[in-house]
């Protein structure tokens, strides 16, 4: 009785660790498949930062709920950035803005939100666009200074045709 109790348990033992030596496996071939989908639709590889682009005007677009009081309904979910200088990107696609601290304090601290940013490729741009805007999502507790990235990504079908995007870049 022993000796089929031990067998039973042997088997059952076996079976149990060929199962999970297929679960292993069957996780790999997903994580592959997940990995390959991941791969050819992330658009970072193609992107190219684009320097001194200008940026000529920024707007924060608060998140759902946050109003601004005392303003015209325009103005209570979104104000324009007031740009104390030129900002021109540098050769990395970088460049820095700042919200005045009397606009800053219209930004919930436990928030993020968005910074709508209209952009003036330089002379000799190449590009082909729709839209001149990008728009980056931001937290508030980064600012009211903040490091971002202006790029170009191009299109698959046209190798001139393509849109801007805006990242933000890791603060340190």
């Amino acid at each position: 009785m022993k000796t089929l109790i031990n067998s039973l348990m042997t088997m059952i033992l076996i079976l149990s660790l060929g199962v999970q030596l297929e679960l292993t496996a069957q996780e790999r071939e997903a994580k592959k498949a997940l990995d390959a989908f991941i791969n050819a639709t992330t658009k970072s590889s193609t992107q190219t930062p684009v320097s001194d682009a200008e940026i000529i005007k920024a707007t924060v677009i608060l998140p759902d709920g946050i109003y601004i009081p005392d303003k015209a309904p325009s103005e209570k979910t979104q104000f324009d950035v007031i740009l104390k200088s030129r900002i021109l990107t540098d050769k990395n696609g970088e460049f820095s803005i700042t919200i005045t601290q009397d606009q800053f304090k219209f930004i919930p601290d436990t928030n993020t939100f968005h910074l709508k940013l209209k952009i003036k490729p330089p002379k000799d741009f190449k590009g082909v666009y729709d839209s001149d805007e990008a728009t980056v999502k931001l937290k508030q507790k980064d600012g009211p200074t903040y490091k971002l990235i202006l790029n170009w990504i191009p299109s698959e079908t046209k190798s001139n045709k393509g849109t801007f995007a805006v990242s933000a870049k890791a603060q340190t």
